[in-house]
């Protein structure tokens, strides 16, 4: 292993820090050309509706 210290000059910290700048900027292009599914909205599944209204899934369905 190699006991060289690390500075801003290392083409590695260079690389290193260059990707992050590349992930962080597609991920910044990801969230503001991102269209939510269903226009946004949320549904509940027969699962979910049933807790919430403390039926059973059976008188749901009926």
């Amino acid at each position: 292993m190699n006991n060289e210290i690390l500075t801003r000059d290392n083409q590695w910290i260079k690389n290193f820090f260059n990707s992050s700048k590349r992930m962080l900027d597609n991920i910044d292009l990801f969230v503001e050309n991102n269209k939510p599914h269903l226009n946004g909205e949320l549904f509940l599944t027969d699962k979910e509706v049933s807790e919430k209204l403390k039926i059973s899934r059976r008188t749901l369905q009926d």
